[in-house]
């Protein structure tokens, strides 16, 4: 091993890739990182965190089921990325469901990823429908949120910078309702459950448990931990008040699909999420990729998140607040959750966890932005 290799395996938490650089963690004597201790003292024998792996054919029948007589049985919000375009190529070619297709394209996804979507919907025989989201607006609040975060970096005000981005929850369902669907299937994995649990203390994570992750008192305890932030936020800032209708409805009514207020709103609408109930499958998700020819955006350095060159900035944004990025923190979920190993992390993370200074110009480009903002030292020259 290299003495650079050795010194990139001591600057990590002894367990996961978490940087010991970060500013929001502690590590103890043996440089294991908070979150690592937490999660093996709530279950020290646990495999995937809040999988009941296979019992997912017993949520397809029941979607089955709801579907009789209907047009459809499920729809699935699409994204072009690599989980949703696994997914409806699962619930297609494996589970033979009627699906329909709603798809949101906004400001920050590439032309390569709106073209796999339409490949992805030509090649299963899906119907697509576009939501009815303003990409304008959609613009206009990441332009000003962003320029906001710039003078008072703050992680509310970075989550609230694609706040717009929410309202996909809301159209999903209203979708739905239009067509007279009863059940919605999503396709995210538990290692983005706690995407940002690296920068959460370690009784919350603790806490959480393995069961449980999208009942209404947990989606109810997630809404009151964001909107605490959020008041946090709006303590440091007066400019942010301008954004509270928006803050509301990104982190209280459209957080995710799970909010007490949308079950409230669409009470005979069902969700499922596909990959909480069955174990990921990386090979059998890179062949669904390689059959309906999808393709990685220019300057992608992984398949994950590809479909939103947004998440470039936002991943650097976080990194500047916390010195944690996306990356290290699903990497580490991933260990933590006994699914991949360390030395593979460390080894993808060497490649996957690179930088992108075209996909960081894709997302400054619309935002009428200099990257170099986005630089280490240099938030004061946003001022």
């Amino acid at each position: 091993m290299s003495d650079s290799d050795t010194q990139g395996l001591r600057a990590r938490c002894s367990q996961c890739v978490l940087p010991r650089s970060a500013t929001t963690i502690t590590f103890d004597d043996n440089g294991t990182c908070s979150l690592c201790n937490a999660a093996k003292a709530q279950s020290p024998t646990s495999g995937q965190p809040g999988c009941a792996a296979g019992d997912v054919e017993e949520h397809i029948q029941e979607i089955r089921k709801r579907g009789r007589g209907r047009r459809y049985d499920c729809v699935v919000g699409i994204s072009g990325g690599r989980d949703s375009t696994y997914l409806l190529w699962l619930l297609v070619t494996k589970h033979h469901l009627r699906c329909l297709a709603a798809y949101y394209r906004t400001p920050f996804t590439p032309e390569v990823i709106d073209q796999n979507v339409r490949r992805l919907v030509t090649h299963l025989d899906v119907p697509l429908v576009e939501m009815d989201i303003s990409q304008e607006y959609h613009l206009s609040i990441a332009r000003r949120v962003v320029r906001l975060w710039l003078r008072h970096p703050h992680p509310a005000i970075a989550n609230l910078a694609c706040g717009v981005c929410k309202f996909v929850n809301r159209e999903v369902y209203r979708i739905a309702q239009h067509e007279g669907v009863s059940s919605i299937i999503y396709g995210g994995t538990r290692f983005e459950v706690y995407q940002f649990g690296a920068v959460q203390s370690p009784r919350a994570v603790a806490a959480h448990g393995n069961t449980g992750l999208h009942t209404l008192g947990a989606s109810t305890r997630k809404m009151f931990r964001v909107v605490a932030r959020g008041i946090g936020a709006l303590s440091r800032s007066r400019e942010l008040w301008r954004y509270l209708s928006i803050g509301v409805k990104s982190a209280v009514l459209y957080m995710n699909p799970h909010t007490p207020w949308l079950r409230f709103r669409y009470p005979g609408i069902h969700t499922l999420e596909y990959f909480h109930h069955t174990e990921w499958m990386e090979e059998e998700a890179e062949k669904s990729l390689r059959e309906v020819g999808w393709e990685l955006p220019p300057g992608a350095n992984m398949t994950w998140r590809a479909d939103c060159s947004f998440g470039e900035l936002k991943n650097r944004m976080f990194a500047m607040m916390t010195g944690i990025t996306y990356v290290d923190a699903y990497f580490s979920n991933m260990m933590r959750a006994g699914v991949l190993t360390r030395e593979e992390g460390l080894r993808r993370l060497a490649t996957e966890g690179n930088p992108s200074p075209e996909r960081l110009g894709d997302a400054c480009r619309p935002l009428e932005l200099d990257p170099v903002l986005f630089s280490d030292g240099n938030l004061d020259k946003a001022k």
